[in-house]
């Protein structure tokens, strides 16, 4: 099973889009999203701002939300607005 983390914010416009996708890519795709957040949660928001190379490298140096991790291969995907995206990401990676 695929397993990724998604860092959103609680009050995030993007993220509440995004959400119906993430619940698509749990329940046809299988896939375990764990989600973390980090606007009010402080943990949440030290275990983002841990990635600070990957947000350089893929964010242009921006903690954006929503993101998504994945722990196995070291990967960002920042702001992926539909479900075709997140899929692409997340198998063909």
């Amino acid at each position: 099973m695929r397993k990724i983390i998604e860092f959103y914010g609680g009050e995030c416009s993007d993220c509440l889009l995004i959400s119906p996708a993430v619940e698509k890519l749990e329940k046809e795709d299988g896939v375990e999203v764990e989600k973390l957040e980090v606007w009010h949660n402080e943990e949440n928001k030290k275990r983002m701002e841990a990635l600070k190379p990957l947000y350089d490298a893929e964010c242009s140096g921006n903690f954006e939300v929503p993101s998504f991790y994945d722990a196995e291969s070291n990967r960002l995907l920042c702001m992926p607005m539909n479900y075709e995206n997140l899929k692409k990401w997340v198998f063909e990676g």
